[in-house]
């Protein structure tokens, strides 16, 4: 299984970014305070305008790496992502934000927005907003009477309660956010969805960047899963049975469709992305189509990998299925992550809508 545990050497992919991700990933251990080790290695702000300006594969391959090692540092550096809607924020909201701050967000648009005079009173509930306990910013989605808009509120005037147990990234520091006629003001307030203000950083669409980096996560975690489901397989049987599940001439030819199938998708998402315009200012006037494209690409990514983990978890045998076996905690990310909005089946039906010329919302491309 040497071709799911390697580890993508490119050049030209952001390599500082990438090499960071993975230095962080060499050093994990479940005692890991995951967002000082993040921000200590530059990467809570790569896709901030203050950032190092990482490209779309770039965040693929550093949250890929992350999320194999830890699913939930790979959560985190994906909820990080959201700080690329500074690119569209004025000027001296972007100052306000350092390069090294975690802005965070989740998909979703579950708030609302009242104008007032001088400012705009926001109120909403966003569930399981990673990362919330140490956040510096928030980036929340919200519905105007101008449409969808997003609100970047910092840390103390924001509150938060535990959510309900979740079912994976426990270590993601995952809070609920509560506001009631908040006043924000309005300069905090912005459409993220019109082209971009920047010149010197390659972003993407904020549906498509967020979906990128979750569907990385989605890999990262398929990639340990089959590993550890391998060195499992290689000295273990299932009950009853004398030979090893190495030696099973049915579960080799099962593994080899998964594993082919998880690479086949992992391919096509390294070369839709790569399909994407190089120079910065081209990205945010992608194509209509392209955006479709890549979209499908990292939905069918995320698909793929979630059945590699559940294939890794069901074959494992018997001790897969008590607590504190490896695949149990890949396993649990795996499903917390398919449940998110931003792969949840009325996305899938916005993206096959928008695969028909349809129109869908800003957050699904």
């Amino acid at each position: 299984m040497t071709v799911v545990a390697e580890r993508d050497e490119r050049e030209g992919v952001a390599g500082d970014v990438v090499s960071a991700a993975r230095a962080v990933a060499r050093d994990l251990d479940s005692g890991t305070e995951l967002v000082p080790r993040l921000r200590a290695a530059g990467l809570l702000g790569m896709s901030s305008p203050a950032g190092p300006a990482a490209d779309p594969e770039a965040v693929l391959h550093a949250c890929e790496a992350l999320a194999e090692a830890n699913g939930s540092a790979g959560w985190l550096l994906a909820a990080a992502q959201y700080s690329g809607v500074l690119h569209w924020a004025a000027p001296e909201i972007r100052k306000k934000i350092p390069s090294d701050a975690f802005v965070t967000g989740t998909a979703g648009i579950a708030g609302t927005l009242r104008r007032e005079s001088s400012c705009y009173r926001i109120s909403g509930h966003w569930p399981a907003v990673p990362g919330a306990v140490s956040a510096d910013w928030f980036a929340l989605f919200v519905r105007s009477r101008e449409g969808p808009a997003v609100v970047l509120l910092p840390a103390e005037e924001v509150r938060t309660s535990i959510d309900i147990e979740p079912l994976g990234f426990d270590a993601a520091e995952c809070r609920a956010v509560l506001l009631e006629g908040v006043q924000v003001a309005t300069a905090n307030v912005f459409d993220p969805f019109g082209p971009s203000r920047a010149t010197g950083s390659a972003t993407l669409p904020v549906a498509l960047a967020a979906r990128q980096a979750a569907a990385a996560v989605a890999l990262g975690l398929a990639r340990r899963a089959l590993y550890e489901f391998t060195s499992t397989a290689r000295h273990r049987s299932r009950l009853g049975s004398v030979e090893r599940m190495a030696e099973q001439p049915l579960l080799q030819q099962e593994l080899n469709r998964t594993v082919s199938a998880f690479r086949a998708a992992r391919e096509l998402l390294l070369a839709e992305t790569r399909r994407l315009p190089r120079l910065p200012a081209a990205l945010p006037t992608i194509s209509r189509g392209s955006r479709v494209m890549l979209a499908a690409a990292q939905f069918h990514a995320q698909d793929s990998a979630l059945a590699a983990v559940r294939f890794a978890f069901a074959k494992a045998g018997g001790t897969a299925l008590y607590t504190g076996h490896p695949l149990e905690s890949r396993w649990r990310d795996s499903e917390a992550l398919a449940q998110q909005q931003l792969f949840g089946e009325a996305s899938e039906r916005d993206m096959a809508r928008a695969q028909f010329g349809s129109y869908v919302s800003p957050m699904v491309l």
